[in-house]
């Protein structure tokens, strides 16, 4: 059946009604896909930025860790320290009660021994300015050893805060870290959703694109038969009745 020409011009202006619809669409598009690819150079930039300070942490956390190692191995010295200040004490100490006990033992700090045995006033001094600085020389030696293990248990005492401390940042650097992983992986998920976004929409350009290509061929086709229909419709009025026509092929949507 030869299309009339309003027939064709109702058509015409159908699709040029579905091409306006689809060009807006196009142009919908065009602006999500500026838009994902702003977003996408956005989290490739927060991802950098994550990677960089997840490296820093790293590096931090290492060195935390490298100085409770250091921290430990001090720890170890000085505890030695305090062990040999402490049995030398020990040894000193109780060669001093010994000392003390054989003296006494011998009589040679008994005060009345020093009284009678004594052949003048001036030996009795001697005997107990003897027995004094004996005394007085294994006290010096006590108190040096005791003063020796006091400042080591100090020192390891020190170590000890230091490595606490350092402990303590090392799990909060982890815990940092744990986040900054966390957030990564967020932003891993929100990338794939970002390409998967970006592949549908032009997915759908493509298949729009293909729409208006076919478009623009049935509205090629309805302007040859709009010609042909206008052909018909002036023979039709201004040829004679027994002249004929053959009517070109069309392809009609």
């Amino acid at each position: 059946k030869v299309q009339s020409q309003m027939e064709i011009a109702e058509k015409q202006n159908a699709l040029a009604i579905r091409q306006a619809e689809l060009k807006q669409q196009m142009e919908e598009l065009e602006q999500n896909i500026a838009h994902n690819k702003k977003d996408i150079q956005s989290m490739i930039a927060q991802k950098s930025s994550l990677d960089q300070q997840m490296a820093l942490l790293h590096g931090q956390i290492t060195l935390a860790q490298q100085t409770i190692t250091a921290y430990n191995l001090m720890i170890a010295d000085t505890q030695d320290e305090l062990d040999s200040a402490e049995k030398k004490l020990a040894l000193l100490h109780e060669a001093y009660k010994q000392r003390i006990r054989a003296m006494e033992e011998q009589g040679e700090i008994s005060y009345w021994s020093v009284i009678f045995e004594a052949n003048s006033f001036f030996e009795m001094l001697d005997h107990l300015n003897m027995a004094a600085e004996i005394a007085k020389a294994d006290r010096q030696r006590l108190d040096e050893i005791r003063k020796v293990a006091k400042q080591v248990e100090e020192a390891r005492a020190q170590l000890q805060q230091k490595k606490q401390e350092a402990e303590a940042e090392r799990r909060e650097l982890e815990e940092a870290e744990q986040d900054l992983q966390v957030k990564k992986a967020q932003a891993d998920g929100v990338m794939m959703d970002l390409l998967a976004q970006g592949d549908e929409y032009f997915k759908e350009m493509d298949e729009a694109e293909q729409k208006d290509h076919n478009l623009m061929d049935q509205l090629a086709g309805l302007e040859k038969d709009k010609i042909w229909a206008e052909y018909l419709e002036w023979l039709a009025t201004s040829v004679p009745p027994t002249t004929t026509t053959t009517a070109p092929p069309t392809t009609v949507p």
